[in-house]
């Protein structure tokens, strides 16, 4: 993206968010036009595609990491990772946007709880990094009460996030324990049910503290 944006001229931005938006969406109209197979590329293909030897291909983008496949899906994963920051970038935009006041906090909710599942819609069909398990459960979770659910941490199992208004916390948990726990681990004790699932509010990410001294003024 940076690569692209460094030799295509850009309309003046109002915002930061404004810009990503924009960034982000062109970077999909990309991907649409010029990943045209969808069903995926042989490491030949790919090469062919970037003037490069299989072998100069291997050296620069899979000898870090071992990488076995017989078609690399390169449509799929680029859609998901640019819709992805784009849903990060809208995800934001709306909390910061409401920062002040909340006028309709249901309608705030919808909107960062549908961004929410259609990033998990994005992790199972465009990522691969869902399993059935994390289908059944955040389904379980919608359900519930839940305005958004997925997954959370790098998938392939692991564990789930939901929005959930505040009032509805304690007959959602009890629901989804009921409705998935205990019909999947009807052994387990409400001790380690209570590990599994609990709430949290949102908060601010890590961040470092600077402590600056103090300056008196002359004569203070």
């Amino acid at each position: 993206m940076d690569a692209y944006f460094n030799k295509n001229k850009e309309p003046s931005y109002t915002t930061e968010t404004e810009q990503w938006i924009n960034r982000l969406t062109i970077m999909l109209e990309l991907v649409e036009q010029h990943i045209t197979k969808r069903e995926g590329y042989t490491k030949q293909e790919m090469a062919q595609e970037i003037d490069l030897t299989e072998t100069e291909l291997h050296e620069r983008f899979m000898s870090k990491f071992p990488v076995r496949a017989d078609l690399f899906q390169l449509y799929t994963r680029a859609v998901h990772v640019y819709s992805e920051a784009l849903r990060v970038v809208k995800f934001r935009d709306i909390c910061e946007s409401n920062r002040a006041e909340v006028v309709d906090s249901e309608s705030l909710l919808r909107q960062l709880g549908d961004l929410m599942n259609e990033s998990q819609y994005s992790c199972r069909d465009n990522f691969n990094c869902s399993c059935p398990e994390l289908e059944e459960l955040t389904t379980v979770c919608r359900k519930a009460g839940a305005f958004g659910s997925r997954l959370t941490g790098a998938g392939w199992g692991g564990c789930t996030v939901s929005l959930v208004p505040e009032d509805n916390v304690e007959s959602f948990i009890e629901t989804v324990k009921n409705e998935y726990f205990r019909q999947k681990f009807p052994d387990f004790t409400e001790e380690q049910l209570g590990d599994i699932i609990f709430s949290s509010r949102p908060s601010s990410g890590a961040f470092i503290y600077r402590k600056h001294a103090a300056v008196n003024p002359i004569g203070g």
